[in-house]
């Protein structure tokens, strides 16, 4: 049989459904089942966060920029062959600049969201984190530039 007359029968027979139930009463399933009047809905306990820490969102967003030169003198020494790359695992990936960005910048992304919600709680020890890893891959941007200049 041909897959549009399929197709179409599928169509006519989901749109059928659609319509035979738009047109069902309502059923009172209340004689089935009782309710117990001693539940009571209490209010949702107030709930506050606390404040994120300023120089820990500053951070990281510099983390996020220092990963991303990280990823464009990456890419960019790839596409002049001027290196290759030292992550075995970045290896699978780092050739396809699409793929390296969503990835490299996706996980850098939580890392900076996980900086920030850790210093609701830690913020001298968020800040710590994404001052170092920032400088790390500040490190590792500039290695890059030296050896695209084959310094």
């Amino acid at each position: 049989m041909n897959r549009h007359i399929l197709a179409a029968a599928f169509m006519l027979l989901t749109s059928a459904a659609a319509v035979h139930a738009q047109s069902l009463s309502t059923i009172d399933l209340s004689r089935y089942f009782t309710f117990d009047a001693a539940i009571v809905d209490e209010p949702a306990a107030d709930v506050t966060l606390r404040p994120t820490d300023t120089w820990t969102q500053v951070f990281a967003v510099t983390w996020l920029a220092a990963n991303g030169a990280d990823l464009g003198s990456t890419i960019y020494a790839l596409a002049k062959h001027a290196g290759k790359e030292g992550n075995p695992i970045a290896r699978l990936y780092v050739h396809n600049p699409l793929a390296a960005g969503v990835i490299k910048m996706g996980i850098a992304g939580l890392l900076g969201w996980g900086f920030v919600e850790l210093s609701r709680d830690h913020p001298m020890l968020a800040r710590v984190c994404a001052l170092v890893g920032t400088m790390v891959y500040l490190v590792i941007a500039t290695h890059n530039m030296n050896v695209i200049n084959g310094r």
